[in-house]
């Protein structure tokens, strides 16, 4: 495995972070976590076309396209389960690993489009093929699929409009030991979503709804009251060890970390002038270098 040894304020204006197809990841959510590479950036810079990787000697089915330890930037052979393509967060990238050559991401592109598997001399050869479903190769590739299913539907809602609204200040109809035991959450991640200040995905509202036996219309308990594009701009992974630490401070989830970032990016931007997404880069830099350490981390 290559390990990215860096620190946190320097990578904030690598740009390695900036996501382009070819590269290679590691993807994060919550306790979970996939090596994957990038095949396309959607235009809502929300969202990535991915397909997940594995390098575990033998770990590959005919869904996969294996790549020779020479053109890997893993330096090892590479199963990339190109038939398991998602649409997946943004926000779960975590670590730039290294990004593979134009043509070879272009042969990737092609076989998960209509399932090409051989390209010689690029280094690409078919998975084989594995027809017993209880063999590690089959086991590992249900498991994958899983995360990714699970990743593809978590993207969290967005407001319609850049104009920001009032939040409303009313707590959630629900007790805080109720939401700590459905959704299975700390306290502190509890008490934000109490507060609406945290958002839920859908699973998540489904659950409490069910739970509850409160409408879904009245259980939401995130309005946004900040701009879409500065949501949109805190879930680059540039920012990821911000919002970590952020969460890890106040004892939240990332969900929650992002919300509060947020809010302060916002307030110091109030007075900014400029192309809008360039403030918001700027006011999340200056939050980024007044909290990130200058030693470098090994993740």
């Amino acid at each position: 495995m290559v390990y990215r040894t860096t620190s946190p304020r320097n990578d904030i204006d690598s740009p390695d972070f900036d996501v382009a197809p070819g590269q290679l990841w590691i993807g994060r959510q919550e306790s979970s976590s996939e090596l994957l590479i990038v095949l396309d950036v959607h235009r809502d810079q929300r969202t990535v076309a991915a397909a997940p990787i594995t390098i575990e000697p033998g770990i590959e089915t005919g869904d996969a396209v294996v790549l020779a330890p020479s053109v890997s930037p893993l330096e090892t052979a590479t199963a990339v389960w190109t038939g398991l393509v998602r649409d997946i967060p943004v926000r779960v990238l975590a670590r730039p690993l290294g990004t593979l050559g134009e043509s070879l991401t272009g042969f990737l592109r092609l076989a998960a489009a209509n399932g090409a598997t051989s390209a010689p001399d690029l280094g690409a050869r078919p998975g084989t093929p594995d027809f017993d479903l209880y063999s590690p190769s089959v086991t590992a590739q249900a498991a994958i699929e899983d995360r990714f299913e699970e990743w593809a539907s978590s993207l969290e809602p967005l407001p319609d409009s850049e104009t920001p609204v009032e939040p409303v200040t009313a707590k959630l109809p629900v007790g805080l030991a109720d939401v700590i035991a459905i959704l299975r959450v700390p306290q502190a991640t509890a008490m934000a979503i109490l507060r609406r200040e945290r958002p839920l995905d859908p699973q998540e509202l489904e659950r409490l709804a069910s739970a509850t036996g409160i409408p879904e219309s009245e259980i939401q308990p995130f309005v946004p009251d900040l701009p879409p594009s500065l949501l949109t701009e805190l879930e680059q992974p540039r920012w990821r060890r911000l919002v970590e630490a952020e969460a890890a401070a106040s004892g939240t989830d990332e969900r929650a970390a992002r919300q509060t970032l947020g809010r302060e990016a916002y307030a110091l931007a109030a007075r900014q002038r400029g192309d809008e997404d360039s403030v918001w880069r700027g006011r999340v830099r200056m939050l980024s270098l007044a909290r990130l350490d200058e030693h470098p981390t090994e993740r």
